[in-house]
């Protein structure tokens, strides 16, 4: 008679879960049903992973089913005969992975050293207002194509889209390096362009630039529209100093020297993160004296038609 706790060999069927014994007995190559004295029913699974033996629980009959369990079982043994890895470890380092908001903050502090101030002040807006909400407290490991699908879809403006899919593919870059997850489901080539409208048809080249005969022309018709004063003197100054638009807008008044006709924009304002001097013309020139005594531009081309 066998003893209790003894392993059968014999392979059983659906029918004998509830019919057998104390003991450990197989239902398929690597899986079998633990029965302990007082009854309680699991199932485990027993694979040889790199010369060495080991036995992981799957779970309660009473939640996992036989159907269930030998899919699981056969998944882990292609795991571990075809690719040699322990999927084992793999479950509990996916357990013990940090969620999304914790590795976007360890993104941020990895980064925040060579990234320039503005490029954190940009980061942090859209993974606040857009990012975090949805996918912060997702562990970074069971984060899906299919929620950053529902994530990026929410996003209504275009460019925040674009911005928000590059940030959380920087956040899976990090944990790709410290073994918190298995793939970047942000990465091309995986369908989210398809999924998500706002991000086809991003452009491949440069945006088309007006010839340089006919910028003037271009600026009487904005001086021709009514938007603010600001607005026009800003397009105005961008234009005239060959900066973005960006960095035009942000122009404080402590930055230029209209004595020495230069602007001086500090690095964290440029995108290469090192300070640049500009040579002010005439015409720029020109255009600060009549803002002379007036707040800065304050971001007045979002108000140009």
């Amino acid at each position: 008679m066998r003893k209790a706790g003894q392993t059968t060999r014999r392979r059983h069927t659906a029918r004998d879960i509830h019919k057998l014994g104390p003991g450990l007995h197989r239902f398929d190559p690597s899986l079998y049903l633990r029965v302990s004295p007082r009854g309680a029913r699991s199932w485990v699974q027993r694979l040889v992973v790199r010369g060495r033996q080991v036995d992981r629980g799957l779970g309660g009959v009473d939640l996992v089913s036989l159907d269930e369990a030998r899919l699981i079982a056969l998944e882990n043994r292609r795991k571990a005969r075809i690719l040699g890895v322990d999927p084992f470890a793999e479950r509990q380092r996916r357990q013990s992975a940090p969620t999304f908001a914790d590795a976007e903050r360890e993104t941020l502090a990895a980064n925040r050293g060579r990234w320039a101030p503005n490029t954190v002040k940009v980061w942090g807006g859209v993974m606040r207002r857009h990012v975090l909400p949805r996918l912060g407290k997702l562990r970074i490991a069971d984060v899906t194509r299919d929620d950053l699908i529902g994530c990026l879809s929410s996003i209504k403006a275009v460019s925040a889209a674009r911005a928000a899919r590059v940030r959380i593919g920087q956040v899976f870059e990090l944990a790709l390096s410290r073994g918190w997850c298995s793939e970047n489901p942000a990465r091309g080539g995986n369908g989210l362009d398809a999924a998500v409208p706002h991000l086809r048809g991003r452009s491949k080249g440069h945006h088309a630039a007006a010839p340089h005969a006919d910028v003037s022309g271009i600026l009487r018709r904005v001086d021709a529209t009514t938007a603010g004063p600001a607005a026009k003197a800003c397009l105005r100054f961008a234009v005239l100093t060959a900066v973005r638009s960006s960095e035009a807008r942000g122009a404080e008044w402590s930055e230029i020297d209209l004595p020495a006709r230069t602007w001086t924009i500090p690095a964290g304002r440029m995108k290469s993160n090192r300070e640049h001097r500009v040579p002010l013309s005439d015409q720029a020139v020109a255009v600060l004296e009549r803002r002379r005594g007036q707040p800065q531009f304050r971001d007045p081309l979002a108000r140009l038609p």
